[in-house]
C-alpha cells in the first residue's frame, strides 16, 4: 500500500515538475553544419560520417566541427600457456567544435570499450569487432549528435 501511495506521489510530482526530454520536439534538419572535418583510420571516419547526418552549408552553417577517431586494441587476460583468450577493444572519438569565427565552444572526449573473447578462428574474431565496431560507432554519433543539439538548444 505503502508502495502504490509513494509510486502515485512520485508519478504526480514529475508530471508537475515541467520535466520535458531535450530531444523530444528538436528538429535535426534545423541544425545546419558549416564544415565536418574527420581525421582517423579511413574505415572509422567513413563509418562515423555516414552516421552523422547534419545539414551542410558553408554559407549558413554556424558549426564547425573537427573529429579525430581511433581504435585500439590490446591484451585483457591470458591462460595458463600466455595464449591471449580476451583483448580491450576500444575506440576513442575527440570532437572539438568551433563557431563561425574559430571560436572553440565545446572540446570533448568520448570512449567506448569492450572486453572480447579470442577465439581459434581469425575470421569469427573479425566479425565480432566489426559488429561491435558498428555499435560503438552508433553510439559515438548519437553523443555527438546530442552535444549539438545541446549547444543548439544552448545558443538560441
Amino acid at each position: 500500500m505503502i508502495k502504490k501511495i509513494l509510486i502515485s506521489f512520485l508519478f504526480i510530482f514529475i508530471v508537475s515538475c515541467g520535466f520535458q526530454p531535450i530531444l523530444k520536439n528538436f528538429d535535426m534538419s534545423k541544425v545546419v553544419v558549416k564544415e565536418i572535418n574527420i581525421t582517423g583510420k579511413n574505415e572509422l571516419a567513413y563509418l562515423l560520417s555516414t552516421k552523422l547526418k547534419f545539414n551542410q552549408d558553408n554559407n549558413l552553417g554556424k558549426y564547425i566541427l573537427n573529429m579525430n577517431i581511433s581504435e585500439t586494441t590490446n591484451i585483457a587476460t591470458r591462460n595458463s600457456s600466455g595464449i591471449a583468450t580476451e583483448e580491450n577493444f576500444t575506440i576513442n572519438l575527440s570532437l572539438n567544435v568551433l563557431d563561425s569565427k574559430n571560436n572553440s565552444l565545446i572540446t570533448e572526449t568520448f570512449s567506448e570499450t569492450k572486453k572480447l573473447e579470442v577465439t581459434n578462428s581469425i575470421s569469427q574474431d573479425q566479425t565480432t569487432k566489426n559488429i561491435e565496431r558498428a555499435k560503438f560507432i552508433e553510439t559515438l554519433a548519437q553523443k555527438v549528435k546530442f552535444r549539438i543539439i545541446f549547444l543548439s538548444n544552448k545558443t538560441k
